[in-house]
């Protein structure tokens, strides 16, 4: 057993040797397809400080919300080309394509949804969560991909989609840190050889082939960082 745990030990450290930490890739996409380049930046703005210090109780460790601090201060925004449609470009044939590399596929979706051409991308879908308890729907989807994202402590790459269903205003608005700041909180708790990406995505715009984005990254994904989220569609990650 301890030569096996030390082939294993050897391995991850050749890996990281040999590409760098955060091998492993994982990505959280939220659709907000009502929030627009204005609103985004003024919430880029907004993230900090404040949205980290309730955080900062004996079950979160201190290096964490400062990490955490650090993801949100580098958030950056981005135009990625897409079309219409729910989720785009990151909708379900790009789904079934990860899936095709082997990667987990999950959507989550705030509302019922029985479209069956979503089974074709997604290996699971949970669609109007009943659990675990939370003040409403949405609540209890953000609960249900951060969840998720800290059972991938392995060597599989994940992505993950989350629909809230926020109609869009001033109240969905004030709820957006309440989406961010759980995933990312639950990819800190990942492994070092993991790399993590949260993507939010905004309005598309008036001409139709661009959304804006707000990208934030955990562990190296930021060295793999391209404009437009091109490291993102890339055909393999």
């Amino acid at each position: 057993m301890a030569l096996i745990l030390a082939a294993g030990v050897l391995s991850i450290g050749h890996l990281e040797a040999d590409t760098g930490a955060g091998t492993v890739p994982g990505l959280v996409v939220i659709d907000a397809p009502w929030l627009g380049a204005r609103s985004l930046a003024e919430l880029a703005e907004a993230l900090g400080g404040d949205q980290t210090r309730a955080l900062e109780t004996p079950g979160f460790p201190a290096w964490a919300v400062s990490s955490l601090a650090g993801d949100l201060a580098r958030a950056r925004i981005q135009w990625v080309t897409a079309g219409e449609g729910r989720l785009q470009p990151f909708a379900t044939d790009f789904a079934e394509q990860r899936a095709a590399q082997g990667a987990a596929t999950l959507l989550v979706d705030a509302a019922g949804d029985d479209d069956p051409a979503l089974r074709r991308g997604w290996h699971v879908v949970i669609a109007a969560p009943e659990a675990p308890p939370a003040s409403d729907e949405v609540a209890r989807a953000v609960q249900v991909a951060a969840d998720y994202v800290r059972r991938q402590s392995g060597v599989r790459a994940f992505f993950i989609a989350l629909d809230p269903r926020l109609p869009g205003g001033t109240d969905s608005q004030a709820r957006l840190p309440e989406l961010i700041v759980p995933l990312l909180a639950a990819a800190q708790t990942l492994p070092r050889t993991r790399r993590t990406c949260v993507v939010l995505l905004g309005a598309l715009e008036p001409e139709g082939r661009r959304r804006v984005a707000l990208r934030f990254d955990v562990g190296s994904w930021s060295h793999h960082a391209l404009p437009g989220l091109a490291d993102l569609l890339e055909e393999e990650w």
